[in-house]
């Protein structure tokens, strides 16, 4: 199979589509498989970060309007740096909402999940380490990857760096 009927399998995503490099050129040149693939990772951190660093509204929804939770009201997550990180419990139900949310609005990625870090259960530095795993759906064959997320209490901040 050549090198362009492999890399018109990965669509990159609509923004990094119109983003040009070099404008001054009438035609982009074809990615190979493995660029194609580098490019939508770096696209998929990208927007995870974020989703994860945009606030969703603290009320609750009103009930019987099942659709909100899926539509732009429901992006992100509830902020994160109100209060502390050491409660497991909240560090916990943090942990299950980022993963409800990514597998939400994060449709190239499948079977996601947000766990710990276990060295942050003896940290004291008050922040919040997490592991995320996901399958990235890539043609022909998906491909899994991870990210290490950092988030900050006194800030912010969400940081997401491949791991």
């Amino acid at each position: 199979m050549s090198d362009n009927r492999a890399s018109a399998r990965i669509r990159l995503p609509l923004l990094d589509r119109l983003l040009d490099a070099d404008p001054d050129s009438p035609r982009d040149p074809p990615l190979s498989q493995a660029l194609a693939v580098d490019m939508l990772r770096l696209a998929v951190r990208r927007d995870l970060e974020a989703l994860l660093n945009a606030r969703r509204r603290r009320l609750p929804l009103p009930p019987g309007l099942t659709e909100l939770p899926v539509s732009p009201i429901g992006y992100g997550v509830p902020d994160p740096t109100a209060g502390s990180f050491t409660e497991e419990e909240r560090r916990s139900a943090l942990s299950r909402e980022i993963q409800a949310t990514i597998a939400r609005f994060e449709p190239r990625l499948t079977d996601v999940r947000v766990q710990l870090r276990k060295e942050e259960t003896e940290s004291i530095d008050r922040v919040l380490r997490l592991r995320i795993e996901a399958i990235l759906r890539t043609d022909p064959v998906p491909e899994h990857i991870s990210f290490e997320t950092v988030v900050r209490p006194t800030t912010l901040d969400v940081a997401v760096t491949e791991d």
